[in-house]
């Protein structure tokens, strides 16, 4: 899944701002590096799922039976899906 920079940002600012919430919760380091580190982090995990993605629509794409956009189609894409996930141990 593609995201801008601009939410990437967004989101890396509300887990900041959700740790911040929590009793006891600081960081060492300036929020502007923890940023960083977390939008590369997210930046990572979206990459592996894009990989994921293609490889799972590249599988289907050889199954001549199944027709891209099809209920079938999109049953089997979430079951590989998930199982390619937990194969990752992302899931």
């Amino acid at each position: 899944m593609k995201f801008s920079n601009a939410k990437i940002i967004h989101m890396s600012n509300v887990i900041i701002d959700g740790l911040l919430d929590l009793e006891g919760v600081g960081f060492k380091k300036d929020i502007k590096d923890v940023r960083r580190v977390i939008s590369r982090i997210i930046e990572e995990e979206l990459k592996k799922e894009e990989l994921i993605e293609k490889k799972v629509q590249d599988s289907l794409a050889k199954n001549k039976k199944l027709k891209q956009g099809s209920r079938e189609y999109d049953e089997e894409f979430r079951k590989r899906y998930n199982e390619e996930m937990q194969k990752k141990g992302l899931k």
